[in-house]
């Protein structure tokens, strides 16, 4: 049987067939529990450290099984699974880090951790390009020209900031 992704579900088959992670409301509130209000970013953080014992509490809430009938079993906090699991010489816990985001983003917010990287770049990108706008618009209100703007002022914040260093440089 396949995995759902209208339901969230990432199949994980270097664990073994049939597994994958999907996070239910039940499960987002128990990471919420666990690492707080900013549970995502805690766990994307824990997945770009490889952070050992946070991958497996994570994977303890979310890691699943489809049997044979199609039935879903919970893995949850079965301590010798994740043992064997991590004592296989075939098993890198690394290959769990992606799936993870990925489930819980689309569980979450219904797209994939790649998809709301690229939307936070795009925004950025605009707030960027919105702020550059006001900043010259706030120079020719002045009657500066922009890039003489924007050069006394940068050179009065590294000025600025040389005079304030330590003399250690800090």
């Amino acid at each position: 049987m396949a995995v759902n992704p209208l339901k969230g579900e990432v199949a994980i088959p270097e664990i073994g067939k049939g597994y994958f992670v999907a996070f239910t409301l039940a499960d987002i509130a128990a990471l919420e529990a666990e690492y707080g209000r900013d549970f995502f970013n805690d766990m994307e953080q824990a997945c770009v450290d490889r952070a050992f014992p946070d991958l497996t509490k994570i994977l303890a809430i979310g890691l699943r099984k489809r049997t044979s009938k199609g039935e879903v079993e919970k893995i949850g906090d079965d301590e010798e699974f994740f043992h064997d699991l991590t004592q296989r010489e075939d098993f890198d816990l690394a290959c769990v880090c992606q799936p993870i985001m990925d489930a819980i983003s689309k569980s979450w917010l219904g797209k994939t951790h790649a998809q709301l990287v690229e939307e936070a770049i795009e925004a950025r990108k605009k707030q960027d390009a919105e702020n550059l706008k006001r900043a010259k618009e706030a120079a020719e209100e002045s009657g500066v020209p922009f890039d003489q703007a924007l050069s006394s002022e940068l050179y009065r914040l590294l000025t600025h900031m040389a005079s304030t260093q330590s003399p250690s440089g800090n």
